[in-house]
């Protein structure tokens, strides 16, 4: 496992899709994303968590590069709480936790 991510993904309407091998074990070793056929997807949080850290590059489907505000943007589409459940997501991940989706309604991570 590399110590240091640098990874580029293709933003869509769940989240950013990861298509290439090596990246896609690394982020899963490391507890991010969920499996898609041949991709892994991240979730908004998780994509602005690494973007933010500088791990992460996000493009559109025209090839144009996407910043954290406009990622956050998108997020924000999805879900008006968006901006409240990276902060927490940010949170948990900076304490070392391995956060993953919650179960159901109401229920956002789980530890």
């Amino acid at each position: 496992m590399r110590t240091e991510l640098h990874i580029r993904g293709l933003l869509t309407k769940k989240g950013v899709r990861i298509f290439k091998d090596e990246a896609k074990q690394d982020l899963s070793e490391r507890g991010y994303g969920t499996p898609a056929g041949k991709a892994i997807v991240l979730g908004f949080h998780e994509a602005l968590y690494l973007l933010d850290k500088g791990m992460l590059k996000v493009e559109s489907s025209k090839h144009k590069e996407i910043s954290f505000r406009d990622l956050l943007k998108e997020y924000e589409y999805a879900d008006e709480n968006a901006w409240a459940k990276y902060l927490v997501y940010r949170d948990l991940r900076n304490r070392g936790y391995v956060v993953r989706e919650g179960f159901g309604k109401g229920i956002d991570f789980r530890l």
